[in-house]
C-alpha cells in the first residue's frame, strides 16, 4: 500500500492485527471468533476508494462501545448479494438492508453504535468504501475534484441511507466488481469501483433514489424478542393481536417491522416453524399424527392437514410413508 492510502476498519470486530492479513495492495480482515465468522477483503487505491467484498455472520448483538466502524466521515456504497442485516444509526433508528438492495450511507453515525445481525446466516456484500477527506484530497491532487463529488459526499440524504433502483447498469458494475474481487484482480476491481462511484453520483443528481426505511431501535429489539419467543414456543398457536399485546407493541408495527426484517409475516413465520417441527416428528418418530398436530398447536386436525399439505405437497400420512 502506498503512504497515501489507509484502511481503518473497526477495532475488535475486524481490526485486531492478529486477525488481519496484509499484502501489497490488499488487506483481509477475519472476524473475531467471539462475534461470529467470516472475513472482509479490501483493495487499496491511491484515490482512497476501497473495493470491498465481505462475507460474514454475526452470532450476537454487538453493544456499544466495544465496536466501532469508522473514526470519521466515511461512505459505503454497494449491494447485499446474500442475506440481510441491519445497522443502528442516528436518532436511535435501525436501518434494514435486504438481499438485493443497492445502498449507500455516509457520515460517522456508526461510531460506537449497536450493530445487529440476527438471521444467523452469512451476509455477502460487494461495494466501495472510503473516507470523505481522503477522497477529496486524492481527487484534488489529480485535479479531478468536481463540485459534484463534494456535493455527493456531503449530501444530507446519505446520512439517512439511500436505496437505488436495481438497474441493469448498476448490477453490471457490481457483478463485475464482485467477480474481480473473487479473482484477486485489483486493477479491474478498482476500475469498476470508480465506475460505481460515478454512477452513484449521477443517480443522486437525478434524484433517482429513496431513503432507507428506518424503525425505532426499541421496536426492532421487541420484534427480535418476539421472533425468539416464537422459536421457543412451537407448541402453541398465537393470534397476532394476542402476540402484540403480550409484548406491548402495536399490531401494525409488529406486522410491518417483522415482515421487513425477516421477509415473512409473523403469522406465516410461526406457522412454518410449527409445520417444520411436525414434519420432523412425522419422519423420525412413531407418534400418532393426530398427537403431533396437537403438539404443534393445532386444535383441529383438518386445519393441520390443510396447512401441512399446502406446505409439503403431501398429506401427513403419505409423507410418513415416503
Amino acid at each position: 500500500m502506498t503512504s497515501e492510502t489507509r484502511i481503518d476498519f473497526s477495532y475488535d470486530l475486524w481490526g485486531d492485527p492478529k486477525l488481519a492479513h496484509y499484502e501489497k495492495n490488499k488487506v483481509t480482515f477475519n472476524m473475531n471468533p467471539k462475534y461470529g465468522e467470516g472475513r472482509s477483503t479490501s483493495f487499496a487505491s491511491e484515490l482512497c476508494l476501497y473495493p470491498t467484498l465481505s462475507e460474514y455472520r454475526l452470532d450476537c448483538k454487538l453493544e456499544q462501545p466495544s465496536v466501532y466502524f469508522y473514526k470519521e466521515n466515511s461512505i459505503y456504497l454497494g449491494k447485499v448479494l446474500k442475506g440481510r442485516f441491519s445497522l443502528k444509526g442516528k436518532g436511535n433508528k435501525s436501518f434494514l438492508f435486504n438481499e438485493g438492495d443497492i445502498f449507500c450511507f455516509s457520515g460517522n453515525f456508526l461510531l460506537n453504535e449497536k450493530y445487529h445481525y440476527n438471521d444467523k446466516k452469512m451476509v455477502l456484500t460487494a461495494g466501495l468504501f472510503g473516507y470523505h477527506k481522503d477522497i477529496i484530497d486524492a481527487f484534488k491532487k489529480r485535479h479531478w475534484l468536481t463540485d459534484s463529488i463534494k456535493t455527493f459526499l456531503e449530501d444530507p440524504d446519505l446520512e439517512s441511507g439511500i436505496l437505488l433502483d436495481n438497474t441493469y447498469e448498476l448490477n453490471r458494475i457490481i457483478s463485475d466488481l464482485h467477480f474481480a474481487m473473487t479473482r484477486d484482480d485489483s486493477f479491474t476491481a478498482f476500475l469498476r469501483g470508480l465506475e460505481l462511484f460515478y454512477s452513484f453520483i449521477e443517480t443522486m443528481q437525478k434524484k433517482d433514489h429513496k431513503k432507507i426505511k428506518t424503525y425505532k431501535q426499541g421496536q426492532v429489539d421487541t420484534v427480535i424478542e418476539i421472533r425468539n419467543y416464537l422459536d421457543k414456543n412451537l407448541d402453541t398457536y398465537y393470534s397476532m393481536p394476542e402476540l402484540a399485546g403480550m409484548f406491548k407493541i402495536s399490531l401494525s408495527r409488529l406486522q410491518s417491522i417483522f415482515t421487513d426484517y425477516y421477509g415473512i409475516s409473523p403469522y406465516k413465520y410461526h406457522l412454518h416453524k410449527r409445520l417444520e417441527k411436525a414434519d420432523d416428528l412425522i419422519l423420525n418418530t412413531d407418534i400418532k399424527i393426530t398427537e403431533i398436530a396437537k403438539s404443534v398447536g393445532f386444535t383441529s386436525y383438518d386445519n393441520f392437514f390443510k396447512a401441512y399439505k399446502n406446505k409439503y405437497g403431501y398429506n401427513p400420512s403419505k409423507r410418513r410413508m415416503t
